[in-house]
């Protein structure tokens, strides 16, 4: 990685942007509305319809309509801009060639703060409009990069009207992924307890130059293949607060959930992943979960994917995770596979 380590990357990024803002101080924050347009490719070749919105979200369908298949909700990553989802043999490519409907929330006002509560609302508004779309019965829950921590307060929606996977929309939760997300940066030294991160600035501007800094800490290979920042957004959990104390019935999910994370990742390293992968496996709470509500079609409810070269595949950081070449056969095949292996028997 340019002779840096990756995972050691934001504490370099904080020290480049001290030195770039110093002085001046941080540009003013603006919202940054994201359009069909403008986060897709011009050679993209996935077909993208504007479904519809809520208050704080825009839902765009990538892909063409499947009668009698699930959704999969994809949720902004903020980190960058999501175009990369839809390059040539993708996370989303693998995802229509299984033959799913694949959605995408993106936040109209990335920038803006908002209560756990209001964005469990939001979050299952848009799912409503993903499943009166398509007609599905159940959707499966993608969350990516910085932006997937925003799935935990709707989880917390979950358990209506006696349906352990159902919300107050009758909205019915199949299983739930993340890739690259954090989900609990209580330990020392966190991304979020570092001094001088530009968290909820603008980046997008002072990393389109190729000639910029953010060259000294980023692979020049990421951004010929696309890579585009937007924003680091703010933690939903504040960083001195476990997530477990924050969203206590994660402990209670009753759906399979899959983490996949890279071995060199300094945004979501396995520091931040595994405290709530810990307690979503406990033997005991899957004991539970299983007599509650069997039968699932699978032995592994909890699918723990690190890219590294311990498992002979390569190590990735960030934003291999979205761009890598072989990240198709390595990461997407596998978590695709155990989406299907997950599925809920009738």
């Amino acid at each position: 990685m340019n002779g840096i380590d990756a995972k050691n990357f934001p504490l370099f990024l904080a020290f480049g942007f001290t030195c770039m803002f110093g002085i001046q101080g941080l540009a003013p924050l603006q919202a940054n509305p994201v359009s069909a347009p403008e986060f897709l490719s011009p050679d993209s070749r996935v077909e993208t319809v504007r479904i519809g919105e809520t208050d704080e979200l825009q839902l765009y369908r990538l892909g063409p309509l499947q009668t009698e298949r699930p959704a999969v909700t994809l949720l902004d990553p903020m980190l960058f801009d999501p175009g990369i989802l839809l390059r040539q043999n993708g996370l989303v490519e693998e995802l229509l060639d299984e033959d799913y409907n694949v959605y995408l929330m993106m936040w109209k006002s990335p920038d803006r703060e908002l209560e756990p509560g209001a964005v469990a609302l939001e979050l299952e508004k848009a799912v409503s409009l993903a499943r009166t779309d398509c007609e599905c019965k159940e959707f499966i829950a993608g969350g990516l990069s910085l932006g997937g921590q925003r799935w935990l307060p709707y989880l917390g929606r979950l358990g209506h009207d006696g349906k352990a996977n159902e919300d107050s929309r009758a909205n019915q939760l199949h299983s739930i992924f993340f890739i690259g997300t954090g989900l609990d940066y209580s330990y020392p030294q966190s991304l979020y307890r570092r001094e001088g991160l530009p968290i909820n600035a603008d980046l997008s501007q002072n990393c389109a130059n190729l000639s910029g800094i953010c060259l000294d800490f980023i692979p020049t290979i990421h951004f010929k293949r696309g890579l585009r920042l937007r924003r680091i957004p703010p933690p939903l959990v504040p960083p001195d607060l476990a997530a477990l104390r924050m969203f206590p019935e994660i402990l209670e999910i009753p759906v399979p959930v899959a983490f996949v994370f890279g071995k060199v990742d300094g945004f979501s390293p396995e520091e931040s992943i595994y405290p709530v992968y810990r307690a979503w496996a406990q033997k005991t709470v899957l004991w539970q979960i299983r007599q509650k509500y069997a039968p699932y079609s699978t032995d592994n409810p909890v699918f723990w994917l690190e890219g590294s070269g311990a498992n002979r595949i390569h190590d990735y950081d960030q934003f291999d995770l979205f761009l890598h070449p072989d990240a198709d056969d390595e990461l997407y095949g596998e978590l695709v596979d155990w989406i299907e292996d997950a599925q809920r028997e009738p």
